[in-house]
């Protein structure tokens, strides 16, 4: 059975389900399919001697990992798609603020606790903003609010965070 059947398969019946692949493809359209298909994260069979640890424990905390040579595939993605987004920027607009400022700090790759440190807030409100913004929006994964971020301009922010 083939990836992009597989991965919603398995989507449906394990909805909790954290899907980290382990692939030889690194080709940025195989890197698309899984993400699209539901994975969590896509590690290089390459990289995984080095990776493959930090890629499953990124996975559990529910974040998304993406091998660092084509994740400039996923920001020229969110660079394309940010244009046709307009309609979604109405869905962002409705959430407050702290609910902005978490989903994008999640987006980003920050744990649950470093955002509460940097809001002044406990981890536990942190994870209650997170999980009403993500409702809002009728999202159900980190990679899901990683795709919806580009696709709402936060490339912008990623640059400024990664340079600073």
């Amino acid at each position: 059975m083939e990836l992009v059947t597989t991965l919603p398969l398995l989507r449906r019946r394990v909805p909790a389900a954290r899907i980290l692949v382990l692939t030889m493809h690194d080709e940025e359209s195989y890197l698309r399919q899984a993400l699209k298909a539901g994975a969590s994260g896509y590690v290089l069979k390459k990289a995984a001697d080095v990776e493959l640890i930090a890629a499953i424990q990124a996975v559990m905390r529910g974040e998304l990992y993406v091998h660092s040579s084509l994740t400039k595939a996923l920001l020229d993605d969110g660079l394309a798609t940010a244009v046709s987004a307009k309609s979604d920027t109405n869905e962002w607009d409705s959430l407050s603020e702290r609910e902005q400022e978490t989903l994008r700090l999640v987006a980003l790759g920050h744990t649950s606790k470093e955002i509460a440190d940097q809001m002044g807030v406990s981890a536990k409100t942190v994870e209650t903003y997170r999980a009403r913004g993500m409702e809002k929006l009728n999202l159900r994964s980190r990679a899901a609010l990683v795709r919806f971020a580009l696709a709402q301009g936060l490339i912008h922010s990623l640059s400024k965070m990664m340079n600073s």
